[in-house]
């Protein structure tokens, strides 16, 4: 452990459930005889008060931060998010093992190898980035096309679904955009343009984890359980 130290790096845990608020208070009480640095980061105001005891024991190194000022907020939303991907690929170009959690989908593609995903105290996947992306639904292919009627009608078979949010626009899923590709071009039919749809991690999550949210929002701002929400 001590050649390959370990970096664990926890956002809002204010927003944290018990059980692991109790985990991380007992890691700072009885830090393991290892090379782990644990960055916690949580609102004084908000958070337990076993969460707060406890980083008054032990180790701790506590920073006090104020508000952010607009130059600040600039500086973390552009070059700043930069420097942080780029800080945790070194870490891991080094042989480190660097643990993430957030909330931020679109960031977490672009920096995650690996994913780890639960809900509801239960493992939904721990699989890499693109397992979990691909495993989200099948490739779709989006066709623009003057003779998209007749294109429909060629495609027609079992297996494949295709639909049509305009006379000119098909979502085809089912056949690989090569084959669309080469089927038009035999029977002459223009495409303007055929496009493989990839879903985002934010897509493939929302997808993956829909048994397995506890609260559902509504339009009049409330929420509900998931089994208030199965009624």
């Amino acid at each position: 452990a001590a050649s390959r130290p370990l970096v664990l790096i926890l956002d809002d845990l204010h927003w944290a459930d018990a059980a692991s608020i109790e985990l991380i208070a007992s890691l700072i009480r009885r830090p393991p005889d290892a090379a782990v640095v644990v960055a916690l980061a949580y609102r004084p105001r908000q958070a337990p008060v076993s969460l707060t005891s406890a980083a008054e024991q032990g180790a701790v190194e506590r920073m006090a931060l104020g508000p952010l000022s607009r130059e600040d907020s600039q500086q973390l939303l552009g070059d700043g998010i930069l420097w942080v991907r780029s800080f945790l690929r070194s870490l891991a170009e080094e042989g480190r093992t660097v643990f993430l959690s957030s909330h931020l989908m679109s960031e977490m593609e672009l920096t995650a190898d690996h994913l780890i995903v639960v809900g509801r105290g239960r493992l939904i996947r721990d699989v890499s980035m693109t397992e979990f992306i691909a495993s989200a639904w099948s490739d779709k292919v989006r066709v623009v096309s003057p003779d998209a009627t007749a294109l429909a009608g060629l495609l027609a078979a079992p297996g494949v679904t295709v639909t049509s949010s305009s006379p000119t626009e098909l979502e085809i899923e089912g056949v690989p955009a090569s084959e669309i590709g080469d089927l038009a071009a035999r029977h002459g039919l223009p495409l303007h343009e055929l496009v493989p749809l990839h879903p985002s991690l934010e897509e493939a999550f929302m997808e993956l984890t829909k048994e397995s949210v506890q609260y559902h929002g509504r339009t009049d701002g409330a929420l509900l359980t998931t089994a208030a929400a199965a009624r």
